[in-house]
This record gives C-alpha cells, sequence and structure tokens, in this order.
C-alpha cells in the first residue's frame, strides 16, 4: 500500500481531486487545520497517483510521500503556526509549561485540591492535572462538582479520560483529555477522544516503544483532531531506580511536531526537580507534569524553586 499526504489550501475540495485521480472517497481523509488541510491518500496497487501531478493541482502546497509507520505528525508536516489552544490561546508559550498533577481518589481530602491549586497559582501555575481513580457514576459527579469550582478560577483542567462513555459526561468541565499509560493502546478510546476534538494528552506506557506511542498519537490525528500532547516519564533502572526516559524524549523532538511534556513523578526526591526542570529546557520540552499520586504532598514548595 502507497501512503501520500498532501498539504493543501483550505479552498482545496477533495472530491476535485479524487475525480481527478480516479479514486474512491474512501481513498482520501481529510483533516481541517484553519487555513490549511492534511490531505491523507491510501492507495492500493491498482491506484496509480502521481505526486508531480498532484502538487500542480491549484492551491497544493505540499506533497509528501512517505514509508514510516506515522504519517500525520511528523515534523515534516507541521502545519503553519500550530499549536495545542485552549480557550483560543496557545497552551504553550516560549518557557516551560508547568502542570501540577492532582491524584482525586473521591474522598474528603479531595475538598483540599481547591485550597492547594489557588496557593499554586500564586506561584504562576494556572495548568492543574487530575488523574482519576474510580469511575463511578457517583464518584464522577462529585469529581465534575469540584472542578466546576476550580474551572469558574480560570484554570486549565487536564482530566484522566477512563472510557469513551464519559466523554460527554465530562467535556463541559475538561480542557484536556488524558489518555493513561494503562490505556495507551486502547484504539477504541483513542479515536473517540479525537472525534471530541478536545485536546488530547497521551502518556507514554514505560512498556512501550517509541513507535508505538507515536502510533496512538496518530490515531487520536487521525479522526481529525491535531490538539495532541506527548507525556513521557521515567524509566527504571537495574535497581529500581526511576530516571528520565532521555532518549524518547529526545528522538520525539525530531521526529514530530506536537508538543512534549516531561513527566515527574512522586518517586522522584525533591532536591532534583530545578535540574530535570532545566535539563527539559536545554532539550525544548514544552512543559513539565509534575505528577504526585498522594492527593498533593508537598508539590506546593516545588514551584518556588
Amino acid at each position: 500500500m502507497k501512503v501520500i499526504v498532501a498539504v493543501a489550501e483550505s479552498r482545496v475540495r477533495p472530491e476535485a481531486v479524487v475525480a481527478r485521480f480516479g479514486m474512491k472517497p474512501e481513498d482520501v481523509r481529510v483533516i481541517d487545520m484553519g487555513k490549511e488541510k492534511l490531505m491523507l491518500f491510501s492507495l492500493g496497487d491498482t491506484v496509480r497517483l502521481d505526486t508531480i501531478e498532484l502538487l500542480s493541482m491549484e492551491g497544493m502546497k505540499e506533497v509528501y510521500s512517505f514509508a514510516k509507520p506515522y504519517k500525520l505528525i511528523h515534523k515534516e508536516l507541521k502545519p503553519r503556526n500550530f499549536s495545542v489552544k485552549i480557550k483560543g490561546k496557545p497552551l504553550f508559550g516560549a518557557g516551560l509549561k508547568l502542570i501540577a498533577g492532582f491524584t482525586c481518589r473521591c474522598t474528603r481530602e479531595d475538598r483540599n485540591i481547591l485550597k492547594k491549586t489557588r496557593r499554586l497559582s500564586q506561584r504562576g501555575i494556572d495548568s492543574f492535572y487530575f488523574r482519576i481513580t474510580d469511575t463511578r457514576k457517583a464518584d464522577l459527579a462529585m469529581i465534575k462538582e469540584l472542578l466546576s469550582g476550580i474551572k469558574e478560577k480560570g484554570f486549565n483542567i487536564f482530566i484522566t479520560l477512563p472510557s469513551p462513555d464519559v466523554i460527554e459526561y465530562l467535556k463541559e468541565i475538561a480542557d484536556v483529555f488524558v489518555v493513561e499509560k494503562s490505556n495507551m493502546q486502547d484504539f477504541a478510546l483513542l479515536r473517540e477522544a479525537g472525534k471530541s476534538k478536545i485536546p488530547l494528552m497521551v502518556r507514554k506506557s514505560p512498556w512501550a516503544t517509541l513507535d508505538e506511542f507515536i502510533l496512538a498519537a496518530e490515531y487520536v490525528v487521525c479522526e481529525g483532531n491535531a490538539n495532541v500532547i506527548l507525556c513521557v516519564g521515567g524509566v527504571f533502572t537495574a535497581d529500581q531506580k526511576v530516571v528520565p526516559d532521555i532518549i524518547s524524549l529526545m528522538s520525539l523532538k525530531e521526529q514530530t511536531y506536537l508538543p512534549i511534556v516531561m513527566e515527574v513523578g512522586a518517586n522522584y526526591s525533591e532536591r532534583y526537580i530545578p535540574y530535570l526542570a532545566k535539563f527539559a529546557k536545554d532539550i525544548d520540552c514544552d512543559g513539565i507534569l509534575l505528577e504526585n499520586y498522594h492527593v498533593i504532598g508537598d508539590i506546593c514548595c516545588l514551584p518556588g524553586k
């Protein structure tokens, strides 16, 4: 099978391309990127598509033929002025974006989270990630009520997406859905998340290869949602210590245009945080996720360093 990706102006009609080259409508998938369109052609052996002729069509800007397993998020295909946007504003800027992590256990202790977010906001953090451990309807209702108070303050809310069933229920309060490590290869979930058009952060499983991770993001983009964030955590050493996955972070920056976030888990020593943040900035990561699997722990003192 031959795969060709074309970057075209928004006025180009895919029906015209299909008619000109004698293809079937299902051979073309179109992703609207605003002023530009990405056209993905999946062609069998019986269909011939001349890339030079395709490029000569009015409105066509660039044409690529890929032999790689991922086609839509390759660095060469970065749309002009691309950025993941929340509420119409770019999420990532010139500096390193800090995202504070919480774990919602559906207990009374969760009520303290609102106070913690206020304290963190005074240190310049406006994005908060909430990891949900229980997906029962009653517990989700309590979490939704809690996060509604946080959203009213204008903060960016990242929230776990446990299954496709809760997309409609949580999309009112979620600015970014998060696919957890255990669901990284749940392709039904990834596809439904892509159809929702809500920005999505995919967390890399420590057992997944880099290609598997990139392909997971590709599933989302294929459904027309280009607002995808890649989050990479640490890896275990032989003596069971956790260290940053340096190779994956640097390889992703070379291969894809999607924003990259480095995860700093609760098992990292507090004194390492400034050095990890400096390292993330040196390799041009877009953000750093300060995760804490306890309700909040000592995370309040981390951004001040």
